[in-house]
């Protein structure tokens, strides 16, 4: 049976058991990506979305319960029900509708300043009752980076592109960083400060039909340090910022982060090309290249850090 076929069995085989829940209200269920689903009713939408385990599900549905009741809205709420399919724990979430039909972006600064002031919300809420989730554990970055770094320099040294000048480049900034922040440092040490995201690509916000940003999607979601989540939310808006160091610190949650020397040294870990280099490590050069905006003020912006702190 190949791919395809055993999606649409599993879409075949949730109709009837979401159809004994729903009755005759229930009109199609459409799978957007793998694991996820569309539920139309003759007069609601609903998401279906596969948990590895339903532990997992149980404490996304326990982190949007206590988001809700600490006063924090801008997400959806699960439905009090589960689905079970060929050993297999499908939740039922609240549908967002999009403005417009349209996917949230990092193009416009409104964007990516609503986007920063939202996950600085989520910290500010989570504060509140992070000491509630025990079973979360702590995220450590320093150890994510330098496995990441690894993973991604063997793939290089052993790849048709170890001559690209830009790859080269990514190896000898990455180990920079990794050795300019040490083992020590405590910004980005493990801490139970909040609960965070983990995932903050656009595709994690939608933009309401009121207007309003939504975040969505905690299955990366730990305790950690506030952090962690801006400096990934950073490493993700500096290409649309053309690399401009100066307009990246004008958005309120990073300026207190304007002259801490972690912090800018952690800017220099290119964690997003190691990322897609591994997960498209089989395309062509060009092709791999292209998912990279501004590579040459990327490397200027890499560039004005490292020589800013080797001056020391």
């Amino acid at each position: 049976m190949n791919k395809q076929q055993r999606k649409d069995g599993v879409t075949a085989r949730l109709f009837p058991v979401v159809k004994d829940y729903l009755g005759n209200h229930l009109t199609t269920i459409d799978e957007i990506k793998q694991g996820v689903w569309m539920v139309h009713s003759k007069k609601e939408k609903w998401i279906l979305k596969e948990f590895r385990t339903k532990q997992q599900l149980f404490l996304q549905h326990k982190l949007t319960r206590y988001l809700k009741e600490y006063g924090f809205t801008q997400t959806y709420q699960f439905m009090p029900i589960q689905f079970v399919i060929d050993h297999r724990t499908i939740g039922c979430i609240e549908y967002i509708p999009s403005l417009k039909n349209r996917s949230f972006h990092y193009r416009t600064r409104q964007n990516i300043f609503d986007a920063f002031s939202l996950i600085q919300q989520f910290h500010t809420t989570t504060r509140q009752f992070s000491h509630k989730f025990p079973e979360l554990s702590l995220f450590n970055q320093m150890e994510k980076w330098h496995n990441r770094f690894s993973h991604y320099k063997n793939w290089f040294q052993l790849s048709p592109m170890r001559t690209n000048i830009f790859l080269k480049a990514m190896v000898d900034y990455g180990e920079w960083a990794l050795e300019q922040l040490g083992t020590t440092n405590d910004l980005l040490l493990p801490s139970t400060d909040c609960l965070i995201h983990g995932d903050v690509a656009h595709h994690n916000f939608i933009r309401a039909e009121d207007g309003q940003l939504h975040v969505i999607d905690f299955d990366l979601v730990k305790s950690g340090s506030e952090t962690i989540d801006y400096l990934q939310l950073a490493n993700r808006v500096l290409p649309y910022l053309d690399w401009d160091i100066d307009m990246l610190f004008q958005i309120p949650e990073l300026n207190k982060y304007k002259k801490n020397e972690q912090f800018l040294i952690a800017l220099t870990y290119p964690t997003d090309v190691y990322r897609e280099c591994l997960l498209y490590r089989g395309h062509h050069t060009n092709q791999l290249l292209s998912l990279f905006r501004l590579p040459k003020k990327r490397l200027k912006f890499y560039e004005t850090i490292k020589a800013r702190y080797d001056k020391r």
